[in-house]
């Protein structure tokens, strides 16, 4: 996997990744140069690009999906909400997304302009091997609207008029992601199409795109 490391001593610019293949429960990390880089950052403007919250521990704090992250980069630690408590995040692709999304993410309101993936500026990324895979989704809900709809709201997401079924969920405070489904049928089968802000490429290059679409699909099936 190649890594581009970041410059902290310049405009801070997105870290890239390439060739993002490895799926929650792998031994996918969080690279120590980017725990290095979130440590000598400016943890205030951070909060601000990230929408987080600063405690006094030095945590970064901010939502995801129906819950919460702490990340603690001087610690190198970072904890998810469960109910009253907090508990290790353990899902390797959630925690370095968590990472990246706190060291790219940029003061930059929505557009609110849905676009789809082939209007994404690096629209070539996501062909043959980095292809949304939407199998799982769709084997599981295809033909179960009311059962997407209540994993959706389960997980914080919120009802929009498209599509036989659609679902805004927000991963993280800057970045929603729209998921359109059609029921199949005896005719036709089920379809399923996903949708970004326009903004999604200021916070995250294409890989982290494809990366953050692996997990919620990840997240959605275990419902």
């Amino acid at each position: 996997m190649r890594l581009y490391q970041q410059n902290m001593a310049k405009k801070m610019t997105k870290s890239q990744y390439s060739d993002l293949s490895v799926l929650p429960g792998s031994s996918l990390g969080v690279p120590p140069q980017f725990w290095n880089d979130l440590l000598l950052a400016d943890h205030e403007q951070i909060a601000v690009n990230a929408l987080a919250q600063i405690e006094d521990s030095g945590s970064l704090v901010f939502d995801f999906l129906n819950t919460s992250l702490r990340v603690n980069p001087n610690e190198q630690t970072i904890f998810q909400k469960h109910g009253p408590d907090w508990k290790p995040a353990r899902t390797p692709l959630l925690r370095l997304l968590s990472v990246l999304y706190l060291l790219n993410s940029v003061d930059v309101p929505l557009k609110q302009e849905m676009i789809g993936v082939q209007e994404l500026k690096d629209a070539h990324f996501f062909q043959g091997p980095h292809e949304f895979n939407t199998a799982p989704l769709l084997n599981r809900f295809g033909h179960d609207l009311d059962g997407f709809a209540s994993v959706c709201r389960t997980l914080g997401g919120v009802g929009i008029n498209m599509a036989d079924v659609a679902f805004r969920l927000r991963p993280f405070p800057r970045i929603p992601v729209y998921y359109l489904l059609w029921e199949g049928d005896d005719e036709f089968s089920p379809g399923l199409t996903l949708l970004f802000d326009r903004s999604v490429e200021a916070h995250f290059s294409a890989d982290g795109i494809w990366g953050l679409v692996n997990l919620l699909t990840d997240i959605l099936i275990q419902y």
